[in-house]
């Protein structure tokens, strides 16, 4: 769950995250922006079933992501 997600990451510093973007309770996509808040985030490749190139845009250029992964 994202929010599972998150709290991990508050406690452990992690240098790569794989997030995938249909988490329950918090998105991938919420994850990775409150992460990319904090001073030193960790690099971020987001998973993803969905196939259209603007939810990669998106998630490269608003979320922050490193790499945007389609399964």
């Amino acid at each position: 769950m994202g929010d599972e997600a998150e709290r991990i990451c508050t406690c452990t510093d992690y240098d790569v995250l794989i997030l995938d973007r249909d988490l329950p309770v918090m998105t991938g996509n919420e994850v990775c922006c409150r992460l990319n808040e904090r001073t030193d985030p960790p690099r971020i490749l987001m998973l993803t079933a969905a196939g259209n190139i603007r939810d990669k845009v998106y998630g490269l250029e608003q979320l922050g992501t490193d790499d945007y992964l389609f399964r």
